[in-house]
């Protein structure tokens, strides 16, 4: 078998194998950060000043970093990106939405993307470029859904009941979903703005025990998430 995400296509029989061998591959989810990053560090996607949740302040000294500079803050262990997969009634609803645009022949997605976006996402949707990389993510959640490792859900902030649901998902329904979810593309933690300065500062100066701490703090963040 071909151990790549395009065998998953062959059906969700096919889950478990090729899912483990994507969730596996050295780097994955650390590519996934570092195009979220450079999402981030492109104004052209900032809209009133801010991206994702993040402020000016932040999205700018994040556009000063250096590609080796982002590509050392995108390091980190766990998903820098947040799509709300903590939110378990969320994508209840966004996947009940994508079968009633089905029955109803498939309405317009770009419309059902205006009428989910948010100001500080509808530059970047408008793009593209949200869309393409939500549908790199959402993959990359539904592989992990699919995965026997509570840890690796727990990196991406993933609930148990949003994981059944993506097990549920027939993969032919990803990027559908894909494109009404784009508007909600965040960054993690966006409301601790020492968090990401810390990650900023730390890859700009090219301080790996910084680096190092900044990661631990991201742990603790996302273990702490999943107390009840």
């Amino acid at each position: 078998m071909r151990q790549s995400g395009v065998g998953v296509a062959a059906g969700n029989t096919d889950r478990a194998a090729c899912g483990s061998a994507f969730i596996d591959a050295r780097g994955a989810l650390r590519d996934l950060n570092l195009q979220f990053l450079g999402l981030l560090a492109t104004p052209a996607n900032w809209i009133g000043g801010g991206c994702a949740g993040l402020s000016s302040d932040v999205l700018e000294r994040l556009a000063s970093l250096s590609d080796s500079q982002r590509s050392a803050a995108a390091r980190c262990p766990y998903a820098l990106f947040d799509v709300r997969l903590d939110d378990d009634r969320h994508w209840r609803c966004a996947l009940e939405a994508v079968d009633a645009w089905r029955i109803a022949d498939e309405p317009c997605l770009a419309t059902a993307r205006e009428d989910a976006a948010s100001p500080s996402a509808a530059r970047s949707s408008a793009s593209g470029a949200a869309d393409r990389l939500m549908q790199l993510l959402l993959f990359y959640a539904w592989t992990v859904a699919g995965s026997a490792h509570p840890v690796e859900r727990a990196l991406l902030g993933m609930s148990n009941v949003t994981a059944s649901l993506l097990r549920d998902t027939p993969l032919h329904r990803l990027p559908a979903v894909a494109a009404r979810e784009a508007p909600h593309l965040a960054a993690r933690w966006n409301g601790r703005r020492r968090f990401w300065l810390a990650l900023i500062g730390a890859a700009g100066a090219a301080d790996d025990a910084a680096l190092r701490h900044v990661q631990l703090l991201g742990l603790q963040l996302a273990a702490a998430a999943r107390l009840p």
